[in-house]
């Protein structure tokens, strides 16, 4: 995710909330596993579980590999549908990220 999002902005394609976001298949199932976040952080803590918070990063991962396999992002020509795309990458780079900080484990700038 942190790749893609400097070869966007390296290409000239700022990654900023577009008007709209476009939803397939793909991006519906990511955008849901996204808006459980708050839930899942509540529940963990609530209940001393960071387990729960483990998985949650477990599927928002396997999300954003189905939705990047299935979705161009940097090669599509539909400059909305890329910046939409390219928004879901930078949003689920960060709950990703906040996710592993709150579990002690740090994330690699490379790969």
């Amino acid at each position: 995710m942190k790749s893609l999002l400097r070869k966007a902005e390296d290409q000239g394609f700022p990654v900023h909330a577009p008007s709209t976001i476009e939803l397939g298949d793909h991006e519906t199932q990511i955008a849901l596993i996204l808006t459980e976040f708050p839930s899942v952080i509540e529940q963990a803590a609530q209940n001393y579980t960071p387990h729960v918070l483990a998985d949650y990063a477990y599927r928002l991962a396997q999300a954003y590999s189905s939705f990047y396999s299935h979705c161009p992002v940097l090669g599509e020509t539909d400059e909305e549908l890329r910046q939409s795309r390219l928004y879901i990458t930078g949003l689920a780079l960060r709950l990703l990220e906040q996710s592993l900080d709150l579990l002690g484990i740090p994330t690699p700038e490379r790969m």
